[in-house]
């Protein structure tokens, strides 16, 4: 079950890389404007993905200006110069979209990483992000000996889909200054 589950996690790595990567380079174009101007990079999770979050902010390899959106139950105030990047699993998380709404309405790029799903025109996430990076995986990876699947590691394609933009803007920003 191990050999399936990587051979399958590989499989969707390589998709966000080949499929994403014009989505990826134009985020990361906008996070390095913020970075190299006055904004700031906020992160905000839902659920899960809140582990993206903490990776971008706490983690080893994070972002030059980068903070949580929430911090002690105060919400940032955001302005036109940030960016704001938010993991939501699935995309059409009612919470995820208010909040990109939100956030648009006061002329703050948002970013959205998260699983892309047809909702037939309906108001989704992805409709509510300025970019929006897809980390195509939306089923379960492992069949097992009964016929069902398992393993649905989203947090873990959103990771690679952070790691994708960190190392990205790293580039522009590098080629830059």
């Amino acid at each position: 079950m191990l050999k399936i589950f990587t051979t399958q996690l590989v499989g969707y790595f390589n998709s966000i890389q080949e499929k994403e990567e014009i989505h990826i380079e134009d985020s990361s174009r906008a996070i390095a404007q913020a970075i190299v101007g006055d904004g700031h990079v906020y992160f905000h999770g839902f659920h899960e993905m809140m582990a993206v979050c903490y990776e971008a902010v706490l983690g080893q390899e994070t972002l030059p200006k980068a903070k949580f959106l929430f911090e002690g139950g105060k919400k940032a105030n955001l302005t036109s110069i940030d960016r704001l990047v938010i993991a939501a699993s699935p995309n059409d998380h009612t919470d995820a979209i208010s909040l990109a709404k939100e956030a648009k309405e006061q002329g703050v790029t948002v970013i959205g990483l998260s699983v892309e799903k047809d909702h037939g025109g309906n108001d989704s996430f992805i409709s509510e992000c300025d970019f929006h990076i897809n980390i195509h995986l939306n089923s379960p990876l492992v069949p097992t000996d009964s016929g069902e699947r398992i393993c649905t590691p989203t947090v873990m394609a959103a990771l690679y889909g952070y790691y994708a933009l960190f190392l990205t803007t790293k580039e522009i920003l590098d080629d830059y200054l």
